[in-house]
């Protein structure tokens, strides 16, 4: 899965921005969607996040962020999940520093979505994992750059 919203602007804007590795990646997502029972990765995986805050969220303001989490704290369906999506790509939008992380939450929200619809049964686990995974990233937002 790539980056969703890379290079999308008519105007330009944002393209030529330095680019920073991300140090999560989409093959961390199954980690992700199945945190709270896959109990060996757990430890690795909040380190990860930590990490992924610290390297990759210093543009996202907090308010941002609690934005979207108050959303994916709400969700209960799949649906609720899918429509949380187009907020990622408006906030994408408006702050070119932010769309590598945007596409890669995108991209998490994405991955959820085709994992819900071949395994439905695991509908409530996902979107509990997918809530704890954001809650996690508004607290070492909170913890690294405090009210920014």
């Amino acid at each position: 899965m790539g980056n969703n919203f890379q290079g999308n602007r008519k105007d330009g804007k944002g393209n030529n921005q330095d680019k920073k590795e991300l140090v999560m990646k989409p093959d961390d997502y199954p980690k992700i969607l199945t945190m709270k029972t896959n109990k060996e990765n757990l430890v690795s995986l909040i380190d990860s996040i930590n990490s992924f805050v610290k390297g990759n969220f210093e543009s996202i303001t907090s308010n941002q962020l609690r934005n979207i989490y108050d959303e994916i704290s709400k969700a209960k369906t799949l649906i609720d999940i899918q429509l949380i999506r187009p907020k990622l790509a408006y906030n994408a939008g408006r702050k070119a520093e932010t769309k590598e992380v945007m596409a890669f939450l995108d991209g998490l929200l994405k991955k959820a979505g085709l994992e819900i619809q071949n395994k439905p049964d695991k509908e409530n686990e996902i979107i509990q994992n997918i809530i704890e995974y954001f809650a996690a990233l508004v607290s070492y937002h909170k913890f690294h750059f405090g009210e920014k």
